[in-house]
């Protein structure tokens, strides 16, 4: 985070996010959409218990798959491959 903050119009994306609307819930999101849905949970996120978050969604769910990864908050940044 502190490397990216450093980068040529960081503060403009970082303040872009202040202007965001107010978002739902996962469990708003999936009442409504109703739809199968893939969640891919990196299973390292210091941010949050996501091996529980992981396991709640499977239990939760019927309609939910989901796959833990090894990697943490942002695994699409963290191995791209």
């Amino acid at each position: 985070i502190l490397r990216d903050s450093e980068d040529p119009g960081a503060l403009g994306i970082f303040a872009s996010g202040a202007k965001l609307p107010f978002s739902s819930s996962a469990n708003e999101l999936l009442e409504h959409f109703g739809g199968p849905v893939l969640v891919a949970q990196g299973i390292l996120d210091p941010l949050n218990d996501a091996k529980k978050r992981s396991e709640m969604f499977k239990m939760a769910y019927s309609n939910v798959e989901a796959v833990d990864i090894m990697g943490g908050h942002c695994p699409m940044d963290e191995m791209p491959e």
